[in-house]
């Protein structure tokens, strides 16, 4: 009995955290998948910003926003279906899901202003603005491309000040 309770409040303290840190491979797959997606827009971002000149430290630091963010709600959902995995086991996968298609999405954007043809058609069909943008030729593609960076960073400055 003595050896039971040897050690007790550091057996409770060290069981708590370690019981919450399991993670299924599927939960594995899904974080692996949102850092891929996010490193590559990163370097697409990085890409458009260099081709149209307007590569900046503030628009490079968006990243840690968006990690931050992307990590607050995965890590909420998380703890949601650690604590009752039977009702909420599959809110992980839909927001991790719902995150990678917002990247791949935020992906083909950038394809498609580097002069990517496939990702430009796809979004197309989906944003008025990319529909005007492959109809163009070179010279006012750049322009609207130009138009559709400073508009997309407008639109973020707006909704963090309201």
């Amino acid at each position: 009995m003595n050896s039971l309770l040897k050690y007790f409040w550091e057996k409770i303290l060290a069981t708590i955290p370690l019981c919450f840190l399991t993670f299924t491979q599927s939960q594995v797959d899904i974080m692996y998948g949102i850092i891929y997606i996010v490193m590559l827009d990163t370097i697409l971002g990085m890409w458009v910003a260099l081709k149209y000149r307007i590569f900046s430290s503030h628009h490079l630091s968006r990243i840690f926003n968006k990690i931050g963010t992307y990590g607050i709600a995965m890590g909420s959902v998380w703890i949601i279906s650690a604590v009752e995995p039977e009702l909420f086991g599959w809110v992980f996968r839909y927001v991790g899901l719902f995150i990678i298609f917002t990247e791949v999405f935020s992906n083909f954007e950038k394809l498609a202003l580097l002069g990517f043809r496939r990702p430009g058609l796809i979004l197309a069909k989906l944003n008025s603005q990319f529909n005007q943008f492959m109809k163009l030729d070179d010279g006012p593609r750049d322009d609207m491309a130009e138009n559709i960076l400073k508009n997309r960073a407008c639109d973020k400055k707006s909704s963090f000040d309201n």
